[in-house]
C-alpha cells in the first residue's frame, strides 16, 4: 500500500509538471499579420462572392454573410 502511494503521487507530481509547463507563455514571438493588407489591390465583384457562397454552402445559398 506504501508503494501504491508513493508511486501515485510522483505520478500526480509528473502530470502537474507537464501542465505547468503547457500553461507558461510561450517565448515564441508571435507576428502579428494585418489581413487588410493581404488583399491589397485585389478587386472581388459581387458575382465572385456569390459564386463562392454557392460553392461553400451549396443548397443553403441564401444564407446572408
Amino acid at each position: 500500500m506504501n508503494e501504491y502511494v508513493i508511486t501515485r503521487i510522483e505520478s500526480i507530481q509528473m502530470e502537474l509538471k507537464e501542465l505547468k509547463s503547457l500553461l507558461k507563455p510561450s517565448k515564441k514571438i508571435k507576428k502579428v499579420i494585418n489581413l487588410e493588407n493581404l488583399w491589397k489591390g485585389i478587386d472581388i465583384s459581387d458575382s465572385e462572392i456569390d459564386e463562392a457562397k454557392k460553392a461553400i454552402f451549396g443548397k443553403y445559398d441564401k444564407i446572408e454573410l
